[in-house]
């Protein structure tokens, strides 16, 4: 009794398996029966894309060819580029053909089968681009080429031309190299001339630098009776003559000018040079002191100047005046007239410490 039991139950658990695989089975059926009705749905719906695709790429392809044939015949390099971009074109129609010819198409494989069609367009309109560039250069190479034929038959006459007028240069050249040499003589003549004629014009320079300086000389105004002292002045404004060198206030140069009437009359200037005990010519620039250059051509400087209405045919006195404005040192000094760069008249005076 108890194994009879025992074997119901088992029985009844088989059982209950088959029913239960059973059930998972039909489940299992189901979902991939409804997998597959929505995957039939999914490639019903595809087909029109699909066609729509197929005539998009006959189409792009046929006005592709359409486009290229325009510049079919222009010239042989456009030629040449036009069959290589018809097999480019083939061979991306035929890979495109391939993707749209199989039995079942995922949606992946038709975007890249559209987007291989949109490449095929933008490749065309480069390439038209592109031919359409070569073109316009080739219609000008074209023309540059008739204009440079034309241009080299022209260069052939003057070429021509350049030889007969070589010809007649040639002969003229001939006798210029005769007339070089007759004048190439005729220089060497002109130079000897030349050279003579500098000499002579460096004597005359002389004999004329010499006169020159006989005639400034001549012109020189001479003078005499040259004095110098030390001054200072009363209240009353008289001026009395002073040796002591902490009293002088100006410095009085006396002298007499001669007669010369080779020497033109009117204002001449006098240039007067006053020299320190220690050597240094004494100077004040806003007392009319400067530099002047000797007859010597040595630069010196001068202490002041001396304007004189002179007249040529007698003696003239005449005093100038000059202010420092440090006090003088003790000693002896030296006074000096120029005119026309040349001395023409000097003296010496002291100044020193006196009680009176």
């Amino acid at each position: 009794m108890e194994n009879t039991g025992i074997v119901s139950n088992n029985k009844r658990v088989f059982l209950f398996a088959i029913i239960g695989l059973l059930a998972l089975l039909n489940i299992a059926l189901f979902v991939w029966n409804r997998n597959m009705n929505n995957e039939n749905t999914q490639l019903r719906a595809n087909v029109s894309d699909i066609e729509h695709a197929r005539t998009n790429l006959q189409t792009a392809y046929q006005n592709a060819l359409n486009e290229l044939d325009v510049y079919k015949g222009e010239n042989a390099s456009l030629d040449s580029l036009l069959t290589l971009n018809k097999t480019e074109l083939e061979v991306q129609q035929a890979e495109i053909k391939r993707i749209l010819g199989q039995q079942q198409i995922t949606a992946l494989e038709l975007d890249k089968a559209q987007t291989l069609i949109s490449n095929l367009k933008l490749r065309t309109r480069t390439q038209v681009n592109t031919l359409d560039s070569l073109y316009i250069i080739s219609q000008a190479l074209a023309e540059t080429n008739l204009n440079l034929q034309q241009d080299l038959k022209t260069e052939r006459t003057i070429s021509d031309q350049l030889v007969d007028i070589t010809k007649t240069l040639q002969t003229q050249n001939d006798t210029l190299e005769i007339q070089v040499e007759q004048l190439e003589i005729e220089k060497e003549e002109i130079a000897a001339n030349a050279e003579q004629l500098e000499l002579e014009k460096q004597t005359l320079l002389k004999d004329n630098i010499i006169l020159s300086e006989k005639v400034n000389k001549a012109a020189i105004l001479n003078t005499t009776n040259i004095s110098a002292v030390g001054v200072r002045f009363k209240n009353n404004g008289k001026e009395k003559i002073t040796k002591d060198y902490r009293k002088a206030e100006k410095i009085k140069i006396c002298y007499d000018v001669l007669e010369n009437p080779i020497a033109k009359s009117g204002i001449q200037e006098l240039l007067i040079r006053i020299t320190h005990p220690e050597g240094f010519t004494l100077s004040l620039a806003e007392s009319g002191s400067g530099r002047f250059t000797n007859a010597y051509d040595i630069e010196m400087q001068y202490t002041t100047t001396a304007d004189i209405d002179y007249k040529n045919d007698e003696v003239q006195s005449y005093c100038t005046y000059w202010a420092y404005d440090n006090e003088l040192s003790p000693g002896v000094y030296k006074a000096e007239i120029f005119h026309l760069g040349y001395m023409v008249g000097q003296t010496t005076f002291e100044l020193k410490n006196t009680l009176f």
